[in-house]
């Protein structure tokens, strides 16, 4: 297993079989197993949608938490939520789509366009960041007893959050492959232009090939963005949201030196789990920026081509590429390009800015 090499669209089924069994993704194939995933996931949902808003109003009430403590929790709780009901939703819906995506990806990684990845680290990197997840709330419940009982509640509250880092590290394994694709792609038609040994009807013939993965990549780079979009989108508010809690937090202790000891081992817990959020979520912005840049070169390689040879054919394939260039916009993982770093950072200051505002105005 250790040395074993397999292409990187299989190692991204084998992702996506592990998913299934989480419920955060439908099988393609019907099968009884199908329909036990359904029945599963039907039961969890209805007890997730009952059990935790009771327990969560239990808490609440024990804590003894402010109206901004309680919207603040709740918020967080809903959005966890809400993607649960949306992998729930693309379970029953979404199965045909899922079955075009890999088709179309399958089509993508014939011949010199196929690639492989070793089987090890993949695993490795996976398992570590499960491993890192589940050590922070094992030692979220060994520091903090008191305030961290192991319930229905809390392994919902794992089980949720594991669900929304899979989403993301599924996206981010789909675009790796996609940018490849056109890395590959611009290797091609680099090679096809340049060539000396291709007759017209051998020229002809690759460059129809060309244009047939440049329309297949439009189409499965699309199709994923209207799968994954309204996942993603909603996990990346729920980051926002847990990173400005963990500012309010940061903000209650400077203020509240009393507290220090009592509630340092939670920050230092809610902090560990917001940088996991926040290396992700960057880890897929970038992701997406490189799928964007790569569609890019390829538009500048064909731009060089033309004017250099003066070729209609590489003019064709200009016109082609900029009107299916790979771009993340509304219904995917909404417009995603570089200046979106700094617009999460210049968000998060104005809110930081806002909440220290209110803080020491209370003072």
């Amino acid at each position: 297993m250790f040395t074993t090499y397999v292409s990187d669209v299989s190692a991204l089924k084998g992702l996506y079989k592990v998913l299934c069994a989480l419920g955060i993704f439908p099988m393609v194939e019907k099968s009884p197993v199908r329909n036990a995933q359904l029945v599963v996931f039907s039961v969890f949902n209805v007890v997730n949608l009952v059990y935790v808003p009771w327990e969560f109003a239990k808490t609440i009430g024990f804590l003894n938490a402010t109206i901004k403590e309680i919207l603040a929790f709740a918020t967080n709780q809903g959005i966890l939520t809400l993607l649960n009901l949306i992998c729930f939703y693309g379970i029953v819906t979404k199965r045909k789509s899922w079955k075009l995506f890999f088709e179309l990806l399958d089509e993508l990684s014939r011949g010199e366009y196929s690639r492989d990845v070793r089987v090890a680290k993949k695993v490795a990197v996976y398992s570590v960041i499960l491993l890192i997840t589940l050590l922070i709330y094992v030692c979220e419940f060994i520091l903090l007893p008191s305030a961290v009982q192991i319930n229905v509640y809390f392994v919902m509250w794992i089980f949720n959050y594991i669900q929304a880092l899979s989403i993301v590290l599924f996206a981010i394994e789909a675009l790796e492959i996609f940018k490849n694709r056109y890395i590959t792609l611009n290797l091609n038609i680099t090679d096809i232009f340049y060539s000396k040994t291709l007759n017209q009807t051998q020229l002809n013939s690759n460059l129809q090939n060309v244009k047939n993965t440049i329309i297949r990549l439009h189409q499965n780079l699309k199709l994923l963005g209207e799968i994954l979009g309204k996942m993603v989108f909603v996990m990346f508010v729920w980051t926002f949201i847990t990173i400005l809690m963990f500012f309010n937090l940061f903000l209650f202790i400077s203020q509240n030196e009393m507290y220090y000891n009592s509630v340092m081992k939670g920050f230092i817990m809610s902090g560990l789990l917001c940088s996991e959020l926040a290396i992700v979520v960057v880890i897929m912005i970038f992701s997406c920026d490189k799928v964007e840049n790569q569609g890019e070169d390829l538009i500048r390689t064909c731009v060089y081509i033309q004017a250099k040879m003066g070729d209609e054919n590489a003019m064709t394939l200009i016109k082609l590429l900029k009107e299916l260039k790979p771009k993340f916009s509304a219904a995917g993982f909404f417009d995603v390009n570089q200046k979106i770093i700094p617009t999460i950072f210049s968000n998060l200051s104005t809110y930081l800015i806002i909440i220290l505002q209110f803080k020491f105005s209370s003072l």
